[in-house]
């Protein structure tokens, strides 16, 4: 364990229980999306898939009645309503914070400090925040929040600019729901490390062996054929990727769901490296010579997906965390360059993805999710003056632009905003039209 750094509690007290729950048919849901998305899901990913908002029981906590929701919702687009729910919801949690002397511990701390550092460095965006607050206790909330939908009042900044911790996606029936699995044995859990400024993380839901068994009969398998992974499988290197990639599907899944679309196929990359190890592809060392010895190398894609739209899409998805070298692409040693990736994409294509992708006819993108835009415009330049011509397969985005928020169920998707750049272009396209 490093300076600074929370360690994880090893060990977790299941509680007694005086009746095991039956398993529901979510609960079944739940238990084949761990062992579908590689083994792993924290809480904030479970609640995304099984928990979904509602925007008309989100409009009901603010004591209105079934008349007035049903004419919001009939009158104005869902992600104006979820705004200022919001945007109540914070501007009330303010007003009581504000109002204390100091706050040493407890779920408010950090948006407390938060509170207090704007007040110090940020005066005007503190007074601004003040006169909306001034403006919300003046009334009761639901004769605000009415106010504020029709007339669009415009969100401070602050608003814009709050943190969000993880925890504010997650409904206290899903952490009650996740706690009985728990406690009944069919889950365990185990927590990440994280920076001390950082707070506890999500916790991280795994298969009990109990529940890997029952999934093996279900499937009627032997347990060695199912993705199954017991608690700590993943490095403190290896995890943030796992659960990015977990994050870009559940945002790809919902997305398709909402807008009637469908994921024909999904291969996680535990399916694709039964597949793609046996299938070497061959490099020259040195790309700028062609007398250089060839290598052996293959490709290992961190996902596969065919989207059918009306249309059909099929993509390979590349993660990435920011840890890899950009522009070295020599072969001779089989190392993490991004340069070196976009080679054996390459010659991936040209040598087997017809073959073990015949649905595909050929067609074929390779999104890239990276962690900002400098990273990104760096990223599609190697892709470029490696890539060539072919620089038109590649289409990346960030992490903060795909990350799953209950917000993405109210707003343009990630399949359908302008948030992919092409690498052969700096404009913004949707991945699909």
């Amino acid at each position: 364990m490093t300076s600074g750094t929370k360690p994880r509690r090893k060990r977790f007290v299941r509680a007694p229980i005086d009746q095991e729950p039956t398993l529901t048919e979510r609960d079944l849901s739940i238990l084949n999306a761990i062992l579908s998305y590689g083994g792993i899901l924290n809480t904030k990913q479970v609640a995304m898939l099984f928990w979904p908002p509602a925007i008309d029981r989100k409009l009901r906590v603010w004591k209105l009645n079934k008349d007035q929701v049903q004419g919001l919702v009939e009158q104005y687009l869902p992600a104006i309503l979820d705004e200022k729910v919001e945007l109540l919801k914070f501007l009330l949690k303010v007003q009581r914070l504000s109002a204390a002397a100091e706050i040493k511990s407890g779920p408010y701390l950090r948006f407390w400090e938060w509170l207090m550092e704007m007040k110090d460095n940020e005066p005007a965006m503190f007074a601004e925040l003040e006169q909306v607050v001034k403006a919300v206790v003046e009334v009761e909330p639901e004769v605000w929040l009415l106010n504020a939908i029709q007339q669009n009042v415009k969100p401070p900044q602050a608003f814009l600019s709050r943190p969000r911790p993880a925890s504010e996606f997650v409904s206290r029936a899903c952490t009650q729901r996740l706690r009985s699995l728990y406690d009944a044995g069919w889950l365990n859990k185990d927590e990440p490390s994280t920076k001390l400024h950082q707070g506890r993380g999500q916790t991280l839901w795994y298969l009990s062996k109990r529940a890997r068994d029952y999934l093996a009969r279900m499937r009627k398998v032997s347990v060695k054929r199912l993705n199954w992974k017991p608690v700590g499988s993943f490095g403190d290197l290896h995890l943030p990727h796992r659960l990015a990639i977990n994050d870009f599907r559940i945002s790809v899944s919902l997305a398709a769901a909402r807008l009637g679309y469908e994921l024909k196929k999904w291969r996680d990359e535990t399916e694709l490296r039964k597949i793609h190890i046996k299938q070497k592809i061959t490099l020259q060392s040195d790309p700028d010579d062609p007398d250089s010895k060839l290598v052996e190398r293959w490709l290992l894609p961190d996902s596969y997906f065919w989207l059918h739209t009306g249309d059909n899409w099929f993509h390979f998805v590349e993660i990435d965390k920011g840890t890899e070298t950009l522009q070295y692409t020599d072969a001779s040693q089989d190392l993490q360059f991004w340069g070196l990736k976009v080679r054996k994409h390459g010659q991936y294509y040209k040598q087997w993805y017809a073959q073990t992708y015949p649905e595909a006819q050929h067609r074929l993108r390779i999104l890239v999710v990276t962690t900002s835009e400098t990273r990104l415009e760096n990223m599609a330049r190697v892709t470029r003056e490696v890539a060539g011509k072919a620089a038109k397969r590649y289409w990346l985005t960030t992490f903060d632009r795909i990350a799953p928020t209950y917000q993405g169920y109210f707003i343009e998707t990630v399949l359908t905003r302008k948030i992919w750049q092409r690498a052969d272009t700096l404009e913004l396209h949707p991945l699909v039209w």
